[in-house]
């Protein structure tokens, strides 16, 4: 028999429908809202999704567990997607596992973990799918063809992240030809040209390059808590997002340079910080976010057939998530359908 899980009754259900690719300009703020929505998943997959008075009346959602999310905000599952999760000076297994169970509670579904060495990602390749979906990045640090080929032959990451600087055209000419998906650090023109998934660290970017990148399919991924913690120069996202650049919203979650593993403090420094949007943020967080991890056609929204990942919140209205900052609103986590998470009593 099949598994069917209906969420019915949100006051508002933030779907994310929209264009298949990454979101920009005006279409980054169209969250298509429905008042008292509902979703259905089928073994993990979302079956259906629309107004509850209709999605409850389908055969497969008589037969369903529930959940009833009525007052509350339902959204996509987050995907926090620059994180160095497996990270410290000792790399404990056991150290990640509390990180992700603590993005868990904070509404994370989805996460990447990025590191330039092999053991740190053998342990994120463990992690995989308990629960979360970890999406693996090799940081190309220096140009040594060793370490890719051995990232490559035993399947470690699905993606490299090049820097700027000596070697990288070595690194990016290299991964390529592994079949490893591209992402850079420090240049949009060198994202560009190489044709990466998402660029990240080009604050100081010269509007020429600014210019090129809101014309490409690649990403700018920013992070504003590590600004927030470390006193940095904040991105100039809101001129960037007016000029068509796609951006996506990270943790960008690091121990010592970003210790904070939530994605909903991120959306509110989006707000606050780089005077976005609340849904230009949270859309940063969601749809866009999965693009930058080449996981945007499963997750990111919630559409027919992809995976039953959403977020159940404290909150009448989406704009609270950013407006009541460093409150957890999480009250329900779910993964392809299952309940990974359950807002619990205070003793």
């Amino acid at each position: 028999m099949p598994d069917h899980l209906l969420v019915r009754g949100a006051r508002q259900l933030v779907t994310l429908r929209g264009s298949s690719g990454p979101r920009r300009g005006s279409a980054l703020r169209e969250l298509s809202i429905v008042a008292d929505g509902a979703v259905l998943i089928s073994d993990g997959v979302i079956m259906d999704v629309g107004a509850t008075r209709r999605v409850e009346n389908l055969a497969a959602a008589r037969q369903a567990r529930e959940i009833d999310a009525s007052g509350r905000v339902v959204l996509p599952g987050l995907v926090d997607c620059c994180a160095h999760l497996v990270a410290g000076p000792l790399r404990l297994e056991h150290e990640a596992r509390r990180v992700l169970a603590a993005m868990v509670r904070h509404g994370t579904t989805t996460v990447e973990a990025r590191d330039g060495e092999l053991k740190p990602l053998r342990v994120a390749t463990r992690l995989n799918g308990s629960p979360l979906d970890v999406v693996r990045t090799f940081l190309a640090t220096r140009f040594e063809e060793d370490p890719l080929s051995k990232v490559h032959r035993r399947k470690l990451a699905e993606f490299v992240d090049v820097s700027c600087g000596d070697g990288a055209f070595l690194h990016l000419e290299q991964a390529r030809r592994l079949g490893f998906e591209l992402r850079v650090r420090g240049s949009a023109a060198l994202a560009v040209e190489s044709g990466a998934v998402s660029v990240s660290g080009i604050d100081g970017a010269p509007p020429a390059e600014v210019e090129r990148l809101a014309h490409s399919n690649t990403i700018a991924v920013l992070t504003p808590g590590t600004a927030f913690h470390g006193g940095g120069p904040r991105s100039p996202a809101r001129a960037w997002l007016d000029q068509g650049v796609a951006l996506a919203i990270a943790t960008g979650y690091h121990p010592a340079q970003c210790p904070s593993p939530s994605l909903p403090m991120a959306v509110a420094l989006a707000c606050a910080e780089l005077r976005l949007t609340p849904a230009e943020a949270i859309a940063a967080a969601t749809i866009n976010a999965a693009h930058a991890l080449g996981c945007a056609a499963r997750r990111g929204s919630l559409e027919y057939f992809k995976d039953g990942d959403l977020i159940l919140l404290n909150a009448g209205d989406y704009r609270e998530l950013p407006l009541r900052f460093g409150c957890n609103l999480v009250h329900m986590t779910v993964k392809r359908g299952a309940i990974i998470y359950r807002e619990g009593t205070v003793a």
